[in-house]
């Protein structure tokens, strides 16, 4: 009988330490204030667009327009590009054929996934 007190005063003084203990980290814990910090790129493309309007076109006549992106952002990031051949008189809403334009790609630098073409710019 004596041990068994002496298992149960023990038990209890240690919960009451635990309990007391648990207490004092509760009321004195200080927690400092945190400051979280983000700083925030730009992700910023320019395209670039070449053409030499002509002024008197004649048939057999043949220009060239070269469309193309500068990236000039601080963040990494994907480009999808999709160029949508068309040729319509200014002021109308209907389209010319196309069937004498002709796209040409200048360079691998862009993978074609589902007719758009994708590049990592700024990586």
């Amino acid at each position: 009988m004596r041990k068994s007190v002496q298992i149960s005063l023990l038990v209890l003084s240690l919960a009451a330490l635990l309990i007391i203990g648990g207490t004092m980290a509760w009321f004195t814990a200080t927690a400092e204030p945190v400051t979280n910090q983000f700083t925030a790129g730009t992700v910023e493309i320019e395209i670039i667009d070449v053409y030499n309007e002509v002024d008197n076109w004649n048939p057999g006549d043949c220009t060239s327009k070269e469309v193309g992106l500068k990236y000039t952002g601080s963040k990494k990031a994907y480009v999808r590009v999709k160029f949508d051949v068309a040729w319509a008189k200014e002021g109308s809403e209907s389209e010319l054929p196309i069937t004498n334009i002709r796209y040409k790609r200048n360079g691998d630098e862009f993978q074609t996934v589902a007719g758009m073409f994708w590049r990592g710019l700024g990586l």
